[in-house]
Formats: C-alpha cells, structure tokens, sequence
C-alpha cells in the first residue's frame, strides 16, 4: 500500500517507466536460464517485472532509485536464485 500511495501521490520519489522498463528489458534480453533449458533466455514471470519495475523504478529528480536493498520473502522453488542472480 505504501508503495500504490507513493504512486499516486508523488513526492520525493516518483515512478519513471522508462527507467524501470530498461532494467526488465535488459534481464529477458542477456540473461539465461542456467538449469532446466540451459541458455534459453530468461523470462520474467508478471509478478517478477512488477517487483523489479518497483524497485529500480522509483526514482527522484536526478533519477536516483530510492531503494538500494530489498528483502524478498518467497517461498522454496519460486526462482529466487536465478531472479536474484540476474540483477
């Protein structure tokens, strides 16, 4: 909710597209898959571009991002290693 209200009711920190787009793209376009079908690119699952666009999309006037760490709480088999080798 924290993150829907500073959405909608900028202050500091405001959510570039552009920005955040450009993190996504970069991850489905150079990085692979490293088990299962090996080298096949990596596709980000909805809820995965949602999370990464949030993070590195918040930015200010001089587009610094606003968070620097985040803790992700998921549970066992959901991809958090290859998600977080990719960034």
């Amino acid at each position: 909710t924290m993150l829907l209200e500073d959405y909608h009711n900028p202050k500091e920190f405001h959510f570039d597209y552009e920005i955040a787009k450009k993190h996504t793209d970069f991850i489905e376009k150079f990085c692979k898959l490293p088990s299962g079908k090996i080298g096949q690119p990596l596709k980000l699952e909805l809820f995965q571009k949602a999370r990464m666009q949030a993070i590195f999309g918040m930015v200010d006037d001089d587009d610094i991002r606003q968070y620097n760490e985040v803790l992700i709480i998921e549970g066992r088999k959901n991809g958090k290693t290859t998600e977080t080798a990719a960034i």
